[in-house]
């Protein structure tokens, strides 16, 4: 049998050091969890909180559950698909709490326990070594009745199997915004000091604008857009959909139109319902649909300075990387 011998010994391991730390392609993610308190504990990624989930036994933040449908016919073998749903996902949090003393364990126990709530919700993140985030919003389930802990050679710990439930099962990552802002006139004769006449202004009454945005994320997404006066009328386009505002808004103040089918509001600066401002001919709501291209167009009459149109998303993911 003939022997292979490699001319180039394998590579030994990388041991990060102060001098030499640890490469971005071997980083960890970091995790974090910030409860409906606004307390945060890292949860992994590094050792810089008490509370830290167990490299095995994570679970539930890769794929989501899903849900096929189809039509079966008695005349006709197999069955038709129909389509999918993504269904609630479970996550699981295999937790571990240290301290050096047990009375120091208890009361990190105990602010972090408080973070745990069926009826309110936490934000989960994942933080990528090249710093790109996604987030998840996770209520308790079960996993939290334990014991009393554990206290040897100084240190004290108590573990949990934590089960957390996302209701909302796609992982969210940082908002995405086009901002569209009022360009004043440009001085057509130069003004004075310096010109040849006065200060004429070349300015139109309407003011139009495009730009295109492509959705990275796995799912349809649904934006928010913002219209600040002052303008007389305005209105935008988003792929196939539509909005209309006709009616003024004087200098800082402002309407916000949720297109998200679960939301569907839109508001004023004063919190005020002007679903009834605007006819149903003018409201045509879209999604930014994933992995395309999709055109925004603004068309704004009577504009000055100060005004704006903005139209911000957040992308939604299967997976937390």
């Amino acid at each position: 049998m003939p022997v292979v011998v490699g001319t180039t010994p394998p590579p030994g391991p990388i041991i990060p050091t102060p001098d030499a730390p640890l490469p971005a392609a071997y980083a960890q993610p970091l995790l974090t969890w910030t409860g409906w308190t606004g307390d945060t504990w890292t949860l992994g990624g590094d050792f810089s909180s008490m509370a830290l989930l167990e490299a095995d036994g994570r679970g539930g933040i890769v794929m989501p559950p899903l849900e096929h449908y189809s039509d079966v016919s008695a005349t006709a073998d197999g069955a038709a698909w129909q389509g999918y749903s993504v269904l609630p996902r479970d996550v699981s949090w295999p937790l571990i709490i240290i301290a050096d003393s047990p009375q120091g364990m208890r009361d990190e126990h105990r602010r972090f326990m408080t973070t745990l709530r069926p009826d309110q919700t936490g934000v989960f993140t994942v933080t990528a070594p090249d710093g790109q985030r996604r987030s998840l919003d996770l209520r308790y389930v079960a996993g939290g009745e334990g014991d009393f802990g554990t206290n040897a050679y100084g240190i004290s710990w108590i573990r949990h199997s934590l089960t957390m439930r996302a209701y909302d099962p796609f992982f969210y990552g940082d908002e995405i915004v086009s901002a569209f802002k009022y360009s004043p006139g440009v001085n057509f004769y130069g003004g004075t000091p310096g010109g040849f006449g006065p200060p004429f202004y070349i300015s139109s009454s309407q003011t139009i604008d495009t730009a295109t945005i492509t959705n990275p994320g796995d799912a349809n997404a649904y934006g928010v857009w913002r219209f600040t006066g002052p303008f007389t009328s305005a209105s935008a386009t988003f792929g196939s959909g539509l909005i209309t505002i006709p009616f003024s808004k004087d200098a800082g103040e402002w309407i916000e139109v949720n297109t998200n089918p679960r939301v569907a509001t839109i508001i004023d600066e004063t919190g005020a319902n002007k679903w009834a401002s605007v006819g149903e001919d003018m409201v045509r709501f879209a999604p930014i649909p994933p992995s395309s291209t999709t055109n925004l167009g603004v068309t704004v009459v009577g504009a000055a300075t100060g005004m704006s149109v903005s139209f911000t998303y957040r992308p939604k993911f299967w997976r937390a990387w």
